[in-house]
């Protein structure tokens, strides 16, 4: 049995920076009081003992691999074409 990483689509690509980009508004206009009920609804999964800059800073750079991945994807989708 080989766990195989499939490469995301733009789509999921697209979905995802969505979502990371309505986290990073709601968190940047959060109180630190706020986030910490908000903080089970953000979209990763991993930030429960982290405070609100720390989960804005990984939001951050999760963001930014995002694009790197979404402009490799669309290179390769237009050299396909």
């Amino acid at each position: 049995m080989t766990n195989e990483i499939k490469e995301p689509t733009i789509e999921q690509l697209e979905f995802m920076n969505r979502q990371h980009q309505k986290d990073l508004r709601l968190i940047r206009h959060m109180t630190d009081a706020q986030y910490k009920v908000f903080k089970k609804n953000i979209s990763i999964g991993i930030i429960e003992d982290m405070d609100r800059a720390e989960a804005y800073d990984l939001l951050m750079s999760m963001l930014a691999l995002n694009q790197h991945l979404l402009s490799i994807a669309k290179a390769k989708q237009k050299d396909k074409n």
